[in-house]
C-alpha cells in the first residue's frame, strides 16, 4: 500500500475523529449562545455555527496529517506541505469571511445582484465583503502556485466553488450529501495521490458533522459552507489536468449564474430520485 493511500485513510479517520470531540466540546455552548440561533426552513430554532467544529476538526486533523507525512517521508521535520498549506489557509481564510457573515450578516440582499443593487445604493453587505474577500484569498493562495492565465482560472474555481456551497446549504444535511459526493469522487479519481489525499480530512469531518446536520442539531452556516466549497473546488484543482480546470470553470459559472432565476429546492422536489435522496437521513416536518 503506497504512502499516498495510507494517508489517504488516515486523513478520514482524523477528519471524523477530531469533528466528534469537537462537536462534543462545543455543542452545549452553540445551543446555549442567542446570537447563533437561527429558523430553519421547517420553522424550528437551530444554532448557527456548525461550521465552527468542522473547521476546528480540519485544521487538527491537518496537523496532525502532517506529521503523519513527515514520518511517512522519512523527514526530520515536520512542515506544512504543499499540499496541506493551501488548504488550511482556504480553511482559516473563508472560515473567518462566512462566520462574520453568520453573525454580522442577515439583510435581505441574495445573490450576486441582490448584493450589487445594495452596493449602488452605498451600502457594503457583508455578503459583498465575502465575495471580495473570499476572491481575493482565492488569488492569493492559487498565486502562490500559478501564474499568467491559469491563476485567475484557478481562482475564479476556488471562489465560485465556496460561493457555490452555499447554494446547496438550504436544507438539513442537503450540502454535506453533496460536498460528501463530490469529496468522495476527488477520492476515488485521484486515489493515490497527495492532492487527493489533501482533502481527506475534510471529507471525514464532513463525514462525522452529517448526522448531526440531518438531526437538526446545528446548522453550518457560511462559515462551513464556504470552506466545504473552496477546499472541494481547490482539490478538483489538485487532481484534474488544465482542460478539466476549464471544466470546473465552465460548470461552476453555471451553476451560480443559474441560481440567480431558478431555486434549487424546487428544482430537488421535482425530480423525484433527488428528492428522495435530499429527504434521506432527514427528521420529518
Amino acid at each position: 500500500m503506497s504512502d499516498e493511500v495510507i494517508l489517504s485513510v488516515a486523513g478520514l479517520l482524523l477528519g471524523a475523529g477530531f469533528a466528534r470531540v469537537f462537536w462534543r466540546m462545543t455543542q452545549e455552548w452553540l445551543a446555549e449562545g442567542p446570537v447563533l440561533l437561527r429558523t430553519n426552513y421547517a420553522g424550528r430554532q437551530v444554532p448557527l455555527g456548525g461550521g465552527i467544529p468542522l473547521i476546528a476538526a480540519v485544521m487538527m486533523a491537518a496537523a496532525v496529517w502532517s506529521l503523519c507525512q513527515a514520518v511517512a517521508s522519512g523527514s526530520s521535520f515536520v512542515v506544512l506541505s504543499a499540499e496541506t498549506a493551501p488548504h488550511l489557509a482556504l480553511v482559516a481564510g473563508f472560515g473567518l469571511l462566512g462566520l462574520v457573515d453568520d453573525l454580522l450578516g442577515g439583510g435581505s440582499e441574495k445573490g450576486f445582484s441582490g448584493h450589487l443593487r445594495a452596493f449602488s445604493a452605498g451600502r457594503m453587505t457583508t455578503g459583498l465583503w465575502k465575495l471580495l474577500g473570499g476572491a481575493a484569498l482565492a488569488l492569493a493562495v492559487v498565486g502562490a502556485q500559478r501564474g499568467g492565465g491559469w491563476l485567475l482560472v484557478d481562482a475564479a474555481v476556488v471562489a465560485l466553488g465556496a460561493n457555490a456551497a452555499n447554494l446547496f446549504d438550504l436544507a438539513p444535511g442537503r450540502l454535506l450529501k453533496v460536498a460528501l459526493f463530490s469529496g468522495g469522487c476527488l477520492l476515488f479519481g485521484g486515489w493515490g495521490s497527495m492532492g487527493a489525499a489533501a482533502v481527506s480530512p475534510l471529507v471525514g469531518a464532513g463525514a462525522a458533522m452529517l448526522p448531526v446536520d440531518l438531526e437538526e442539531r446545528t446548522m453550518l452556516g457560511d462559515a462551513g459552507a464556504n470552506v466545504l466549497g473552496a477546499c472541494l473546488a481547490y482539490a478538483g484543482l489538485r487532481v484534474m489536468d488544465d482542460p478539466g480546470h476549464l471544466f470546473l470553470l465552465v460548470g461552476l459559472l453555471a451553476l451560480n449564474a443559474a441560481s440567480e432565476f431558478v431555486s434549487f429546492s424546487k428544482v430537488i422536489r421535482s425530480v423525484p430520485v433527488l428528492e428522495r435522496l435530499d429527504a434521506m437521513g432527514r427528521r420529518s416536518s
